[in-house]
């Protein structure tokens, strides 16, 4: 089975963003979230778990749109969340990664994008995107 602990410690080591597992810290500027999913299951073999989970990041305090933009337009969370989403969506799989063998990871729906609002309270941006992906289950 996979390991909260080792996607955020993954996902940290690939960006420049802190990562904290679970809620957001409402102090706390240019920080992302991994929270755990239910996921689609096992498989029907029974050999293989089927985990989701659901990365966020949040931007800076009233920060400009137009800053930090990557090869596709994008700025600040929505650049960061975008070279991850690649990351997750486009690993080499089967691959041991995150406690266990990884056979594929994909998007549980659509692209990253914003939550609804687009931003919170201190006008910080925050990008979110859930994931499925398929693992061994531990003997």
């Amino acid at each position: 089975m996979i390991s909260s602990e080792l996607i955020r410690a993954w996902l940290q080591a690939e960006s420049d963003v802190r990562f904290v597992i679970g809620e957001l810290p409402p102090d706390l500027d240019e920080i992302g979230t991994l929270t755990m999913l239910p996921g689609a299951g096992l498989t029907t073999d029974g050999l293989w778990d089927r985990p989701g989970f659901q990365v966020l990041i949040r931007g800076r305090q009233s920060a400009p749109v137009s800053a930090g933009s990557d090869q596709f337009g994008a700025t600040g969370p929505e650049a960061k969340i975008r070279l991850l989403d690649r990351k997750i969506v486009l690993g080499n799989y089967p691959h041991d990664l995150w406690g266990a063998r990884v056979v594929w990871a994909a998007r549980a729906g659509g692209a990253p994008a914003p939550v609804p609002g687009g931003r919170d309270d201190a006008e910080r941006t925050i990008y979110t995107c859930n994931y499925l992906c398929q693992a061994a289950l531990e003997d």
